[in-house]
């Protein structure tokens, strides 16, 4: 049967040029070629002060313009729903639900210092439905997640100097709760409320005290007393507040300033810190923790190779994380909710991941001063679908629907060659190009999830990576200009020196070995070599007592002068040697069990190949061995081994070329 896609909306694309507003429908597909179509909405929107924001199910768009207005517009028809009398707004955002509109401009004289009200406050709450001023605080410097309210905004909670005010989601007048802890500068809530809120504080070095991560619970209990809530709403005195904690905390030596991260359910907390100042490094140190909400549990997680930590996101679904870390290339990781390594994406130039809105897709990348190379992979396959280039890009986003990555070369950054791309899931394209003479923000409009299916990678047809709709035509590569060479370099040894050879595909925890006497240790596959000691004649072998030394202690005789025993030699009669007593040899010491070390196991054709050409080096080998045996050439131990193990690298050559 054939395929058919659901009824869903077309996807949108907002950019702000220096002369407008423009609003692009697509990429649509239209007689086997894909184009943005320009929606002409909003006109000629000119003189913006920031860029345009979406509310988070984008059915409102918010412009903020020089003329002290600020103008709510419907995304789907254009017109305009209401405006806000300021326009010196320097950040603007929406309550998760889209029903609050939060601003903050730059205090003005007395209103940092007056008592905060919905006359003077820089810090305003807004209804983002009737644009009626909710309710105002004074904030002199402006910190992002200042105020956080939970997925269903039944709970807000603000920073303030030592505390963390705790409000109804409806109510943001008088605070019910409160969480103290002295010297914080950040936090972050999970977005979920059962069975209740953790909260996670951050306080950075300070006094010779290290950084520290501390979690708190909030835990709305029912009522028993009426009197016991503290809201002006007698009608919402039906529960009783509790901050539980700290529940658990996490020293961090070296750390001025951490990202905290909550995983979707709200059971895990990554801590990604960075400290200005290192001893190894100018450009400071950085270190990755993993906390877990419901136990006591904080760890470090381990990095397979030492360096900076470049970026770090969890899955939309919060079940998995993705860490690039390490001195370029550096090498890209999954790992799993406790912290455990479980697919290594091999070594490259990144320092950007991004997770597709569904959370199958996954985008491995270098932008920045890197070269703009981007991975694509199928995290549910674990398989790479595609890889690509966006050089001199400074954005970059998946669509709502998880079908298309945009990027984007933007003004201030790039003042020249502004343009957008456009690439399909797997990288293919990019399918859509744009350019501009001066272009400051690309912006998709955002959608919630359930209104684009979670689609799985396009069926092949006709012998490639097709999709549903129709086979994209990709413009032909432009040839990559090579490194110079001077005349007769074959450029061998640039390629050993840049060679990347970290591993690539999923980790298996190796099996803990188990002590085994040594006499019965089994014949393994070119085994390593056998350390044998060395027989020099007139010398003791190693492990022999020294000569008179052997002796019993307690038979120890006086110590003489030197002239006499010079005397005593010259009247003894010379004696034969007498032979060094050799000591019995040592009985055989089981070796210590060994370490547990993740091994990486490549799957792939290229990693089963190589594997199959050094097992074919291993057999040449040994048939040169045996060409040395059928001569009555005597064999060495380790040669011996390496016959021993034919039958077993025959056998797993076998199973790598069925």
């Amino acid at each position: 049967a054939e395929f058919v896609l659901p009824d869903v909306p077309v996807t949108q694309l907002l950019v702000r040029t220096r002369e407008s507003i423009q609003i692009y429908d697509g990429p649509i597909n239209s007689n086997g070629a894909v184009s943005l179509r320009k929606a002409e909405l909003f006109g000629d929107v000119t003189d913006l002060r920031i860029c345009p924001l979406y509310s988070p199910d984008g059915s409102v768009v918010v412009y903020t313009f020089e003329k002290k207005v600020m103008s709510i517009h419907n995304t789907s028809t254009g017109a305009q729903l209401f405006a806000l009398p300021i326009g010196d707004a320097e950040y603007v955002e929406f309550s998760p639900r889209g029903t609050f509109l939060v601003t903050w401009s730059r205090p003005t004289k007395g209103s940092a210092t007056a008592p905060a009200s919905a006359d003077n406050g820089n810090f305003r709450v807004w209804s983002a439905s009737t644009g009626a001023l909710v309710t105002a605080f004074s904030l002199k410097v402006y910190k992002a997640q200042s105020i956080q309210w939970t997925a269903n905004e039944e709970y807000c909670f603000r920073l303030v100097t030592n505390e963390i005010q705790i409000f109804r989601g409806d109510s943001l007048t008088v605070p019910i709760d409160k969480v103290y802890h002295k010297g914080l500068t950040q936090f972050q809530i999970t977005s979920t409320v059962t069975p209740y809120v953790s909260v996670a504080a951050f306080n950075p070095e300070s006094g010779g005290k290290p950084a520290r991560v501390t979690l708190f619970r909030f835990n709305p209990k029912p009522s028993t007393n009426d009197t016991v809530a503290a809201t002006e709403d007698s009608e919402k005195t039906d529960k009783v507040t509790s901050v539980e904690g700290p529940v658990s905390s996490r020293t961090i030596f070296a750390a001025s300033e951490a990202k905290l991260m909550w995983n979707a359910p709200g059971t895990a907390l990554l801590v990604y810190a960075q400290a200005d100042t290192d001893a190894t490094s100018y450009y400071g140190a950085t270190g990755l923790f993993l906390l877990q909400a419901h136990t006591d549990a904080a760890i470090k997680v381990e990095q397979s190779k030492d360096g900076p930590v470049h970026d770090v996101q969890w899955s939309p679904v919060g079940d998995r994380f993705v860490v690039s870390a390490g001195t370029m290339p550096c090498h890209t990781t999954l790992h799993d909710a406790a912290g455990v390594p479980v697919y290594q994406y091999g070594a490259a130039h990144r320092n950007t991941i991004s997770w597709s809105p569904h959370g199958r897709f996954l985008c491995v990348a270098g932008f920045g001063n890197l070269a703009g190379e981007m991975d694509f992979y199928d995290t549910l396959r674990s398989k790479k679908i595609g890889s690509t280039a966006s050089h001199c890009s400074t954005y970059h986003a998946w669509s709502p629907d998880s079908r298309h990555f945009v990027t984007a070369s933007l003004a201030p950054r790039m003042n020249v060659d502004n343009n957008l791309k456009v690439f399909k899931y797997n990288g293919a394209g990019p399918v859509v190009q744009v350019p501009f003479d001066r272009a400051y923000d690309v912006r998709w409009r955002p959608s919630v999830l359930s209104v684009y299916p979670n689609r799985g990678p396009s069926p092949k047809r006709g012998g490639g990576e097709a999709d549903v709709v129709a086979a994209v035509a990709v413009k032909p590569t432009v040839p990559v200009v090579q490194a110079y060479r001077p005349p007769g370099s074959t450029g061998a040894l640039s390629r050993l020196l840049n060679k990347e050879t970290a591993p690539v595909g999923k980790i298996v925890p190796a099996k803990t070995a188990t002590a085994a006497p040594a006499a019965a240790a089994p014949a393994a596959k070119f085994a390593p070599s056998v350390q044998r000691n060395r027989v020099i004649p007139g010398m003791a072998p190693p492990g022999a007592a020294p000569a008179g030394a052997a002796g019993n202690n307690n038979n120890k005789k006086a110590p003489v002068s030197s002239s006499a025993a010079n005397n005593a030699a010259k009247s003894a009669p010379k004696a034969a040697p007498v032979p060094a007593k050799v000591a019995p040899p040592a009985p055989a010491v089981a070796a210590p069990a060994a370490a547990a070390v993740p091994v990486v196991v490549d799957d792939s054709k290229e990693g089963r190949e190589k594997r199959a050409k050094n097992i074919s080096k291993k057999l040449k080998a040994i048939q040169e061995i045996r060409t040395k045996q059928a001569a009555g050439q005597p064999l060495e131990p380790e040669q011996k081994l390496k016959l021993d193990s034919e039958a077993e690298l025959l056998a797993e050559l076998k199973s790598l070329t069925v």
